[in-house]
């Protein structure tokens, strides 16, 4: 019989025990009887003491009084007269009586006591009892192990009270208390009420609501005026309740419910009753204690009710429907994983937790109903968990429900405290006790690695973990400031994810089992996210001197592509954004110089915010140089003749060609369009900075390298020019142009800086051997027709080969 079944039959028959003056000591008897027959326990009791005033306690009415006292319950009365019971000469006429006795010593908490009791039943094995009774007895011996030891083991962290008579408690029972919005929800069953004509006042049960903070107490909106009404749930998005309506079976003391639901709009208004299908209300069983649930994993939302319907494990089982878009319900499944042979009642789904809180008879416990968690995951119920004391007491605990920070709530219980109707009898009723977990106010800080500075926008996701997983307690954005406070319960692990729009997520764990973290109320984290993009600082330097180097090009390379260049000319830094994940090239060049290469790898990295490179360029000495390749514009110098020597310094032709460069570009584009003529222009550019001006570049700085040589004395320097034409002339005419470009450059030392190597080279200290061999290497693939300006005078791959190359270079011995 589950515990509200019981609390109704007491209540709604105390008081009807017959007036039965003058009565003899047979009819008290038969009245008791009868009264035992029907549940009346109560009026059983009083009967009983009647008669044993007239007769005595004999044998036989005592453990009649016994039992009526232990099914009231009254474990007081039922402990006293079980107690003589076994002192009496008739003791194997009550073969059961130690048993029932060890029974209701557990259920008031004496465990040395009920396990002796139990140990000595299954080691008599007393005639005529199934042997069910033993084997249960044994299995007690070893519960009972556990209870002396696990009741003595409270949560610390939790503290409860028993809440004001003035408002929610009173002598009768208050149960299935919920807690919507601000607003609390019980069920009270001290309300009387003429229920049909011509017959006295019964019990009746309704709802009752407060405010938490006020102590104005009125009835819910929604009680039924000619029927019972209890047990309230609210789906997660609070747009719908679930209730019960019940009523007495005729004349008699059982309760039968249904439950129905109601809209809510968002004013919080309820909308007109509808009662759920015959798959749940099935007729002719109660269905009962509604709850209502979101499997986070599917986003099933499910209704768990408890009945007494056929095809369950025990006697009132918990079941569950899964609630379908259409608002229509599927056949009620039993969650067999749960329920037990004994009674399994009051179902809690709580959501954020993905877990089933529920009350049984049936499981490991502490002597009456005790509160039981399950979680869910994945669709599948895992172990069932015994709740601690003080959640659970050796008395019947259930109603259990819980915030979603859960670190408040309230279940029922009727516990040693509790109010009784009954004070005679020490038995009766439920009242409701609130909980709250103890919890460290966590104060979490955001800022910017890079800089320090408080960090706003950030989102900071709270997560309890669990074993089966981590469960979001908490998600919250704070826009303009950079503070987070979250309560968090004492004796749990959290762990935190903070993110924000061009910064890496930053996670981080508090962990409340460390006495470390616990001793203050307050606890404060500072989260320090890091810039997604890395910026890049490089400086470069003259390996030789280690001198700041300006002008260099810096190239930054991924993958084998070129993905950004930047080159400053005043100084010698450059500044690059970079992307995480990825290897970066860098790749630092410098005419007159050896390039300078250096790897930033950001693959894995998560906290850089700022990376220095420096690059080192070594000098080239004048060995180095060569290939020194300088490049001419077609037919130059001295266009259109058959001379082998210019009056021209290649400086001279240098200018002009450079200022030639729109011209080639627009000429080599002409005949594209689109992506190719984007891409013809790119190269045309590329040619003429990189290797015409470079060329030239390169140039000026191996003269000065030569003219330190000659200062210094002690070296010759012999160097090899050779010339190269695109073959767009004649074999002939193409060898004297190759001539004369050779002589453009020999002009260029000999003119140098108004001469200044002039004296070296007349006193055959610099001597230049000239190897001309015309359009001899050009490609084949060169366009050579006169009437295809574009292919032999205008394209990249012409102009490449319009130049001479100082091929040699080497220093010897002078005299």
């Amino acid at each position: 019989m589950s515990i509200i079944k019981k609390i109704f039959l007491f209540i709604c028959l105390f008081g009807t025990a017959a007036n039965t003056d003058g009565q003899t000591y047979k009819q008290y008897i038969k009245a008791a009887d009868k009264d035992f027959v029907e549940e009346n326990y109560y009026s059983a009791m009083k009967h009983y003491e009647t008669a044993m005033t007239i007769e005595g306690e004999q044998p036989e009415v005592l453990y009649k009084y016994a039992e009526a006292a232990r099914l009231l319950p009254s474990y007081v009365f039922a402990d006293s007269a079980y107690t003589k019971v076994l002192a009496s000469d008739s003791l194997s006429k009550y073969p059961l009586a130690r048993y029932w006795l060890a029974t209701v010593k557990k259920k008031q908490g004496k465990y040395a006591e009920a396990q002796a009791l139990f140990q000595q039943f299954a080691n008599e094995r007393p005639k005529g009892v199934q042997d069910d009774y033993f084997q249960h007895a044994e299995q007690e011996v070893k519960e009972l192990d556990w209870a002396v030891e696990a009741i003595e083991q409270p949560d610390e962290n939790v503290t409860i009270k028993q809440l004001d008579t003035a408002r929610i408690n009173s002598t009768k029972s208050e149960f299935a208390p919920t807690q919507i919005g601000d607003k609390l929800y019980f069920s009270t069953m001290k309300l009387n009420k003429v229920l049909k004509k011509g017959l006295p006042e019964r019990e009746f049960t309704q709802v009752m609501v407060t405010k938490v903070d006020s102590r104005k107490v009125d009835p819910a909106p929604f009680n039924d005026e000619n029927r019972q009404t209890a047990h309230t749930a609210v789906n997660k998005s609070g747009t719908r309740l679930y209730y019960t309506l019940c009523d007495y079976v005729e004349e008699t003391a059982v309760i039968r419910c249904e439950i129905y639901t109601r809209s809510i709009d968002p004013q919080g208004n309820f909308g007109p009753a509808v009662k759920l299908p015959a798959s749940i209300n099935k007729e002719g069983f109660t269905a009962t204690e509604p709850s209502v649930g979101t499997d986070a994993t599917s986003g099933e939302e499910w209704l768990y009710f408890v009945s007494d319907r056929p095809g369950g494990k025990g006697k009132m089982d918990i079941w569950a429907s899964k609630i379908m878009k259409d608002s229509s319900y599927e056949r009620p499944l039993n969650l067999t994983d749960i329920n037990t042979p004994e009674d399994d009642i009051t179902p809690f789904f709580h959501n954020a937790s993905q877990t089933l809180y529920f009350s049984s008879e049936g499981r490991q416990g502490f002597g009456s109903y005790d509160i039981y968690k399950c979680e869910l995951h994945d669709g599948q119920w895992l172990e069932v968990e015994h709740l601690p004391a003080p959640f659970n007491s050796s008395y019947g605990d259930s109603h259990f429900w819980m915030n979603p920070e859960q670190t408040k709530g309230y279940f029922a219980s009727s516990r040693l405290g509790s109010h009784v109707f009954v004070p005679e009898y020490e038995a009766c009723c439920n009242d409701i006790y609130e909980f709250q977990v103890q919890v460290i106010d966590l104060e979490v800080l955001t800022f910017n690695k890079k800089n320090l500075e408080p960090l706003p926008g950030v989102t900071l996701e709270l997560f309890e973990m669990t074993k089966t997983g981590d469960v979001n307690i908490a998600t919250t954005t704070n826009p303009d400031g950079n503070d987070f406070t979250q309560a968090l319960r004492k004796g749990s692990k959290y762990h935190m994810l903070a993110t924000r729009p061009g910064f890496l997520p930053i996670r981080d764990t508090v962990d409340l089992t460390l006495p470390a973290n616990t001793q203050n109320r307050n606890l404060q984290r500072k989260l320090y996210l890091v810039p997604e993009p890395v910026d890049l600082h490089v400086t470069s330097f003259n390996k030789k001197n280690l001198n700041p180097l300006k002008g260099v090009e810096v190239r930054l390379v991924v993958d084998g592509q070129e993905i950004d260049f930047k080159k400053n000319e005043k100084g010698n830094d450059v500044d690059f954004v970079l992307e995480r994940g990825k290897e970066y090239q860098l790749i630092g060049s410098k005419v007159a110089y050896f390039s300078d290469t250096a790897y930033i790898d950001l693959r894995t990295d998560i906290t850089t915010t700022d990376v220095e490179q420096k690059l080192f360029l070594k000098p080239k000495e004048i060995e180095d140089f060569p290939p020194l390749v300088i490049y001419f514009d077609n037919d130059y110098p001295n266009p259109k003749t058959r001379k082998t020597t210019t009056e021209f310094s290649y400086k001279e032709t240098w200018e002009a060609y450079m200022a030639k460069k729109d011209l080639f570009r627009q000429e080599y584009v002409t005949a594209l369009e689109g992506f190719d003529s984007i891409t013809a222009a790119r190269r045309m550019d590329a040619f003429f900075e990189r290797e015409v001006n470079n060329g030239y570049l390169s140039l000026e700085v191996f003269s000065e390298n030569i003219l330190e040589i000659m200062e210094d004395g002690g070296f010759k320097v012999e160097l090899v020019i050779q010339g190269f034409t695109s073959p767009r002339a004649s074999a002939d005419y193409n060898y004297d142009l190759s001539q004369r470009r050779s002589d453009c450059l020999k002009n260029h030392f000999e003119t140098w800086n108004g001469g200044v190597l002039m004296p070296y080279i007349k006193r055959g200290m610099l001597t230049m051997e000239v190897v001309g061999f015309g359009e001899k290497l050009a490609p084949q693939f060169i366009s050579d027709r006169l009437d295809d300006e574009r292919g032999s005078i205008y394209s990249v791959v012409a102009s490449f080969e319009r130049k001479v190359a100082i091929i040699g270079a080497r220093r010897v011995a002078g005299n």
